[in-house]
């Protein structure tokens, strides 16, 4: 009997602290979303769509076809009605595909590693990109012969000195054949990949440079892209008919989708996390029962030795007390370091969050 209550009692406790671990780990969870719910992504996804769209090699072989399809497609596509702004790219934001590229600075031998990102001179405004310095792409890059690079703030922080112009910075990488391309513009972080990880240096390069056949075509409208989505079919369709238009999806679904996955994790860390306190609450009282059953004759001597009720009662319910201070007290020693591995994994985790 005495094994049994030892047994219930170190269960309860451990119980116990299992469920704050599961709280405070869900609670960081759901104050982590939050943040990521109002965290500026460095683009709007308001009414904002992506559309994959690759013309056929067979009809469109060479470098000149490709860059005069999407040229056609982007001009017509401007002109549907609904249509405020369209633009494409080989990778667009929460696409979840990395491209990367390394760079040197000219004037020194390091080589530096950035995010690429391919872009047509209409990217820039269809996804409302915000440029803090210099200009964003334009038309005009859309020379082969002529390269010009745009990077994000995280570039910046990352590989210039504090104090440096950046548009004062000319970027090349002999080993890949890239000439010298001066800097013309620097823009706000995007959240080019993930909405819980950091934003990764980031280099833009016209489609001039790698004119890629398969690309996301991004089309900002005035309204909800099911009104426009026919017009757009049938601009699309105007270069060619035969290309098919996929995976169309808008930039806030996107954003909704990768939101609503941390959303499920942290909820059902909240629903275990309550059932084991209920548990553990039950076997508190249960293991506290058991004993105070066991000590029944030496609680009737008690009180015919002039012991009061209450003190008997505050006797049986302080041991009941002490097991769940000390399951307590071990979950919050294992939440702060069982959450320290949420760190690694979510940026803008803090284990030591008081509020949580």
């Amino acid at each position: 009997s005495t094994t049994a209550s030892r047994f219930g009692s170190a269960l309860v406790v451990v119980q116990t602290a299992l469920a704050l671990v599961l709280l405070v780990g869900g609670g960081l969870l759901m104050k982590r979303i939050a943040e990521m719910r109002g965290q500026d992504l460095g683009f709007n996804p308001e009414n904002a769509t992506a559309i994959r769209v690759s013309p056929p090699a067979a009809e469109y072989p060479g470098v000149d076809e490709i860059e005069a399809f999407w040229r056609a497609v982007e001009g017509s596509v401007a002109q549907a009605p609904g249509v405020r702004s369209v633009g494409s790219t080989q990778s667009h934001p929460l696409m979840a595909e990395t491209w990367m590229q390394t760079v040197r600075l000219v004037g020194q031998d390091q080589e530096r590693t950035a995010r690429l990102t391919y872009a047509s001179g209409g990217l820039f405004d269809a996804l409302g990109f915000r440029t803090v310095g210099g200009r964003p792409l334009r038309g005009e890059d859309d020379d082969a012969s002529s390269w010009r690079a745009v990077v994000n703030q995280a570039f910046v922080r990352a590989y210039l000195e504090p104090g440096a112009d950046p548009l004062a910075v000319t970027l090349s990488n002999p080993v890949d054949s890239m000439p010298p391309m001066p800097v013309v513009g620097v823009i706000q972080d995007v959240v080019e990949r993930d909405l819980d990880q950091a934003t990764e240096p980031t280099l833009y390069l016209s489609f001039a440079q790698a004119p890629i056949r398969r690309r996301s075509l991004v089309v900002r409208t005035n309204g909800p892209i099911g009104e426009v989505l026919p017009a757009i079919q049938a601009a699309v369709w105007s270069v060619d008919p035969k290309v098919p238009l996929d995976q169309v999806q808008t930039l806030r679904s996107q954003v909704d989708q990768q939101l609503g996955g941390f959303a499920v994790v942290a909820n059902l860390m909240a629903v275990f996390a309550i059932i084991s306190l209920f548990l553990g609450a039950l076997g508190i009282y249960g293991v506290t029962a058991y004993a105070a059953g066991r000590r029944t004759t030496e609680i009737g001597i008690r009180m015919a030795l002039g012991a009061k009720k209450g003190d008997v009662v505050n006797m049986v319910v302080s041991q009941g007390g002490r097991r769940a201070c000390l399951g307590l007290l071990l979950g919050l020693v294992a939440a702060f370091f069982v959450t320290r591995g949420m760190e690694s994994i979510l940026v803008g985790i803090e284990t030591r969050d008081p509020t949580v």
